[in-house]
């Protein structure tokens, strides 16, 4: 029992972040559809608790707008290496086995979505683009 709970009690990141995270997304207009494969969908201002083990691409749809595809990335969660302080391999195997090693960036989404015609991103004229000063 002691060994049980000294392999549990070492998993650093697992009791400080949790396996999951909490993504929150907005828009503009707010009231669009985030999809998140394996997720029920939500409306914005929204948010979902997602696994820390994976990335993801989210697709953010409203009616009339063009739809957004933003990346959300598994990063390095370094409060697993308290690990190595206070309990070695055993806990880096839980972090890592449930999730917890990972840190999801960004953790707030927030896009302006674009009418359905008109360019979602900056756009340059012709004649500024070979402009020299």
């Amino acid at each position: 029992m002691a060994a049980f709970s000294a392999f549990v009690s070492s998993s650093c990141a697992t009791i400080i972040s949790g396996a999951r995270q909490r993504v929150t997304f907005e828009s503009e207009p707010s009231g669009a559809w985030v999809h998140v494969e394996g997720y029920p969908d939500v409306r914005t201002p929204g948010s979902l608790y997602l696994s820390r083990k994976n990335s993801y691409v989210v697709r953010i749809e409203q009616s009339g707008y063009q739809e957004q595809r933003i990346p959300i990335a598994c990063d390095l969660n370094y409060v697993a290496f308290l690990n190595i302080l206070i309990g070695g391999i055993p806990g880096l195997l839980v972090d890592a086995f449930d999730g917890a090693m990972g840190e999801l960036k960004p953790e707030a989404v927030n896009v302006n979505l674009a009418p359905i015609g008109e360019l979602a991103g900056p756009t340059k004229r012709a004649d500024e683009s070979n402009v020299s000063q």
